[in-house]
């Protein structure tokens, strides 16, 4: 999937008390294994279950690296799911939005634990201590394993199977693997190019 560098800079962990445990269901999924509805499309009457499903592969993934996995949160949750409404709604797809506010800005204005936003060569307050973003958009029909995993779609690889950059670094696949301890997924169906297809974001939180 592209990668939209200002959402993938280096945390350091907090801990952060309204997580809960995802529900990470077993079932014939795909892409990674056994998550419930990983195959399934992504619809308006089922976007729940594509959240959960995504949440579930992630944390295969992150288990299959040995890691803990991650807990739902109500307020990534919320900052995701606003991020994919505003992105269908003004049409644009980038981690800052038209009023110049970055994936930074909005977590922290949510009121995430030390969420400190940074400078970086992509911009002010491009970079955050303790929260990270992955952003993509597919067509109808697309499915969990599609935003994880599949090839290129209109320029966009999956988030675990992105190739590196000139620098070696492979942002999204970073963000999932990265050190953190909750995650909100926020789906939409429609997408920034006035589509009917899905638009996904991940918020992660240290």
């Amino acid at each position: 999937m592209r990668s939209e560098r200002e959402g993938q800079s280096a945390p350091v962990i907090a801990s952060r008390g309204d997580t809960h445990t995802p529900r990470i269901s077993r079932g014939t999924g795909g892409g990674n294994g056994d998550c419930a509805n990983a195959d399934a499309p992504i619809t308006q009457d089922t976007i729940g279950v594509g959240e959960d499903a995504i949440t579930c592969l992630v944390n295969k993934e992150r288990a299959n690296a040995g890691l803990a996995p991650l807990a739902v949160n109500a307020t990534l949750h919320g900052t995701a799911t606003a991020h994919s409404t505003d992105m269908v709604g003004r049409q644009f797809f980038a981690h800052t939005n038209p009023d110049n506010n970055t994936f930074c800005d909005r977590i922290q204005a949510a009121g995430w634990p030390g969420a400190q936003c940074q400078d970086t060569d992509q911009g002010p307050r491009t970079a955050c201590t303790n929260c990270r973003e992955n952003i993509g958009w597919r067509g109808a029909g697309a499915t969990p394993n599609d935003f994880m995993y599949d090839p290129a779609h209109g320029g966009q690889d999956g988030w675990m199977t992105e190739p590196p950059d000139a620098n070696g670094h492979r942002w999204h696949r970073e963000a999932i693997l990265g050190p953190y301890n909750a995650i909100g997924v926020g789906l939409v169906v429609g997408d920034p190019e006035g589509g009917d297809g899905v638009t996904a974001t991940q918020d992660f939180g240290g």
